[in-house]
């Protein structure tokens, strides 16, 4: 199932979801023309193309991308599936330990 946002349980329209992702293609492919004729320019520049690319789409020495959404709440949800994967673990090998126990009896 398809939300309209994080911690809501509206469902998206086929159409909406279409339209949505259209778009976000649309900006994908932009952004990657973009990029490529900045390298082209570059090269016809001769520099140091990392070191442009670098200082033109990184901050801090880090990608700077533009994370839309709710990061805490994705990171509650993966804190606890990981917590269900370590408990479910723990369990199974405590009640494998716990048979071989009886059987060695």
């Amino acid at each position: 199932m398809q939300t309209t946002a994080a911690n809501t349980s509206k469902q998206l329209s086929f159409g909406e979801l279409e339209s949505t992702f259209s778009k976000e293609v649309k900006d994908a492919n932009d952004w990657y023309a973009k990029v490529r004729a900045d390298e082209l320019k570059w090269i016809a520049a001769e520099v140091d193309v990392d070191a442009e690319f670098t200082n033109k789409y990184y901050e801090n020495g880090s990608p700077s991308v533009d994370v839309s959404g709710d990061n805490k709440h994705n990171q509650l949800w993966l804190f606890a599936a990981v917590a269900a994967v370590v408990l479910g673990l723990l369990l199974l090998y405590f009640r494998t330990s716990q048979k071989r126990a009886l059987e060695s009896q």
